[in-house]
């Protein structure tokens, strides 16, 4: 980890100390959490993704051999 200052209003450090108190843990830890969060929000679940459904032939468009030629389509070779 880095060690690292910053300066707070009394506001946001008495915001960062009862969210702190909730968890059970550190203002640093808490801090930790809500930088992840504005700047690595999570990545989007691929299950979500129709057109990862479609490649694996569950869309009405699809070729519906994805079964017998995987290894074709994992190489590119089909789309």
């Amino acid at each position: 980890m880095v060690r690292t200052q910053v300066q707070l209003s009394e506001r946001q450090h008495g915001l960062l100390r009862e969210e702190a108190f909730r968890r059970g843990t550190s203002v640093a830890s808490v801090l930790r959490d809500l930088v992840d969060q504005a700047l690595d929000p999570p990545k989007a679940d691929p299950r979500d993704d129709p057109a990862a459904w479609a490649w694996l032939g569950f869309a009405r468009d699809s070729a519906g051999d994805v079964a017998e030629n995987h290894d074709a389509y994992l190489a590119g070779e089909r789309e």
